[in-house]
This record gives C-alpha cells, sequence and structure tokens, in this order.
C-alpha cells in the first residue's frame, strides 16, 4: 500500500511539472523608450516606441530598429486626420508597455491620444509591436492566431484577465460588447501582445473609459489557438 501511494505521489509531482509554464530566458538584448518630438504640417507629434540595444550583430540591430520607428510613423499617419485649415491635431505617445522581452523577442503595447488644436476633443489611439529582433520581422495579430473564433469564445467566457486600463472597465461594459467590434470573417481582429506567460488582446474602448485596455489568457489556454508556424507565438507555446 506504502509503495502505491508512494507511486501516486511521483505520478502527481510528474504531472504538475509537466503542467508548469516553462520559465522564459532573458532578452539577448535591452531595450529603451526612444522619443521622437515635431511638428507636421499643423499637427504637432510625439512618437515614443522601444529602440533595441545591445545586440552583437549591429546590422541586425539597426534594421529591427528601423522597421519599429517607421511602424510608429505609419500609426501615426494612419490615426490623424487630414488637416483642412483646422488648426491640426496634437499626436501624443503618451504610454509604452513592454510586456515580453525574452531570447530573440519584443512584443509591446503603444498608446496615446490625439487632440484636436481647434475643438480640445480627444479621442485615444492604441497599438502593439510583435517582434522577431534577430530577424528584423514584425509580425501581425492575422499573421499569430490561428483560431479566433475559439479566442473569442474564452474571452467571453471570462478566461481572460484584465491587465490593464480603466478599473471599472467591466463594470461599465460587458465582455459581450467589448469584443463585438472585431470580426473574424472581415479581417477584423484585436491586436495582440505576449507577456512572459500568456497572450493579450488589446481592446479599444469609449475614450471615457480610457481608450484602450488590456486582457491576457494564460498561455498553456491559448497554445492550441496559435499559429505554431510563427516564430514568436511558437516561442511563447515552447513549440
Amino acid at each position: 500500500m506504502r509503495r502505491v501511494i508512494a507511486s501516486l505521489a511521483v505520478l502527481l509531482l510528474l504531472l504538475t511539472a509537466c503542467g508548469a509554464e516553462r520559465e522564459l530566458p532573458p532578452a539577448d538584448f535591452t531595450v529603451r523608450i526612444g522619443s521622437e518630438n515635431f511638428t507636421d504640417g499643423e499637427n504637432g507629434v510625439l512618437l515614443q516606441y522601444p529602440v533595441i540595444e545591445g545586440m552583437d550583430d549591429a546590422e541586425a540591430q539597426t534594421l529591427i530598429n528601423e522597421k519599429i520607428s517607421a511602424y510608429a510613423h505609419s500609426m501615426y499617419v494612419k490615426e490623424v486626420p487630414a488637416s483642412s485649415g483646422d488648426g491640426g491635431y496634437y499626436y501624443d505617445a503618451t504610454a509604452v508597455r513592454v510586456t515580453l522581452q525574452s531570447g530573440g523577442f519584443l512584443s509591446a503595447v503603444i498608446g496615446g491620444t490625439v487632440t484636436s488644436a481647434f475643438s480640445g476633443n480627444t479621442s485615444y489611439f492604441s497599438y502593439t509591436i510583435n517582434g522577431d529582433i534577430e530577424n528584423g520581422v514584425l509580425y501581425t495579430a492575422g499573421e499569430i492566431i490561428a483560431d479566433y473564433p475559439k479566442l473569442h469564445a474564452l474571452f467571453l467566457n471570462g478566461k481572460f484577465t484584465q491587465d490593464f486600463g480603466h478599473a471599472d472597465l467591466t463594470a461599465q461594459m460587458d465582455l459581450a460588447d467589448l469584443i463585438s467590434q472585431y470580426k473574424a470573417e472581415y479581417g477584423i481582429l484585436p491586436e495582440v501582445y505576449f507577456t512572459s506567460d500568456g497572450v493579450g488582446f488589446l481592446i479599444e474602448v469609449i475614450p471615457l473609459l480610457d481608450g484602450y485596455a488590456g486582457f491576457t489568457l494564460p498561455i498553456g489556454k491559448a497554445k492550441n489557438y496559435l499559429n505554431h508556424e510563427n516564430p514568436l507565438a511558437a516561442y511563447a507555446v515552447g513549440s
């Protein structure tokens, strides 16, 4: 009987160890937050984004930093309305969250505000950066997610945990309303980010509720619904 109990205890320990999430190694690089402050016609612009430093391969470091900077510029162009003598806009990136920095991969969330110089009305913007640092590649949500309907269902069932955003967001809006704006059939997916032990959805919300929020699902629950052919997703799930 004692032998049976001991064997069961060993089996339980092995199962627990196998079920535990792996600890991701440190990054092969360091990150600082870079800033650009400039005037574009009538618009005042402040860009902030991750800048990679400390790589052994200086050429690869330059390439990924150029891509991140270009992407930040493209997000500004996408977000700000064309000005037509109305005084322009103030585009301010106010927050950069580096959510994953491990091995040769980076994930970050960038958010901020767009304010009309004429009316003072303010809206919010947010986006993510998911990069293969060594190979100089940035990935979209569509390249990372394999089965959005399954992840959508897990979100509706409350399996995601809010990481950041308005403290009373889920008291003000239910989960179905938060996720309803994203339609896989139209190619409209939430922005995605990774943490050391999960995958997150960056959800746009109304300005009154701070414009955006992040919700994360443990990687063990998400792994079957991510694209394992994508290098970042494969790295995150350990495949």
